[in-house]
């Protein structure tokens, strides 16, 4: 096994919605709809496979909506999903997702979920994560997902998580942290990026990450300068899954032992491909595709 991926695993319905998106009592046409396995980790773990990588798939519970289709399908790529806990009254992680392209709507069940007396979540699996190459740690399961970022450390696994605080032990010990326009936003209201992204780099060791959208992605390392690098114009059919991704991505240049700036311009390949092919599940870019996407990672 090569990669333990600790998170989020959803079934979803993603709807294309041809034109603007509906406001109000507005009408829209659907133009595609897909019924994929979707989440951080799941996402990720479908592109680390995609790439070549043996994945093991744990954290989020399967419930009576989700046990049967998810399991089909992530057993399609080879992923490893026989750590994943079960709970028969639970009905598992759903949801509805509505693009154009340009903007989302999602509607789930997500923070109820996460109110539930029992967890919705089961731990992170030590002898697993000792025995990978590195690890995917979504930030969305409380002490478990700190717990992951631990175990990790003490054994030496390198690991890449996304959008959670720069004081967090997460962030701390990570090998690589990915942060969304949306959460530096909700976290951090009118703090500049340039701000911001000091105040990460100085918190750990690892890489440091900002993705804003079609605007220049931002990376730094403590004591060394903020960089910087564009992301390509592209004809998005959908933007879901870009960000999983991204961090995908920045996951495979760590295993390829690439430098900083060769991992984040991979990255930011596959995400345009992705936003341009459609749902990762469906048809996550393959290694040779990533070579016609115009975005040089030499």
């Amino acid at each position: 096994m090569n990669v333990y991926a600790y998170g989020m695993s959803v079934w979803s319905t993603i709807h294309r919605i041809a034109g603007p998106l509906p406001r109000g009592d507005g009408y829209a046409e659907v133009a595609e709809c897909w019924r994929v396995p979707a989440g951080e980790a799941t996402n990720g773990a479908i592109l680390l496979s995609a790439w070549g990588y043996q994945v093991r798939l744990e954290g989020a519970l399967l419930g009576t909506a989700t046990w049967g289709p998810l399991t089909a399908e992530l057993g399609r790529w080879g992923i490893y999903t026989d750590g994943m806990g079960y709970d028969p009254h639970f009905e598992g992680f759903v949801d509805r997702v509505f693009s154009n392209g340009e903007g989302r709507a999602i509607f789930g069940s997500f923070e109820r979920h996460g109110r539930r007396t029992e967890k919705c979540w089961g731990p992170p699996d030590e002898q697993a994560i000792s025995a990978v190459s590195l690890a995917l740690v979504d930030p969305y399961f409380r002490d478990d997902s700190e717990k992951a970022g631990r175990l990790c450390a003490k054994h030496g696994t390198p690991y890449v998580t996304l959008d959670c605080r720069h004081d967090s032990g997460l962030h701390t010990t990570a090998s690589a942290t990915v942060l969304s326009k949306q959460y530096r936003a909700r976290q951090y209201p009118g703090v500049e990026d340039a701000r911001l992204l000091s105040l990460y780099a100085g918190a750990s060791s690892g890489l440091t990450v900002f993705t804003s959208g079609t605007r220049p992605v931002q990376f730094a390392r403590a004591g060394r300068a903020r960089a910087t690098r564009d992301v390509p114009t592209v004809n998005a059919r959908l933007t879901i899954g870009a960000g999983d991704t991204f961090r995908a991505g920045i996951a495979y240049g760590l295993l390829q032992g690439w430098s900083d700036e060769r991992s984040v311009r991979f990255a930011i390949k596959a995400a345009a491909a992705v936003c341009v092919g459609g749902p990762v599940a469906c048809a996550p870019p393959s290694l040779t595709e990533l070579d016609g996407v115009n975005v040089s990672v030499d």
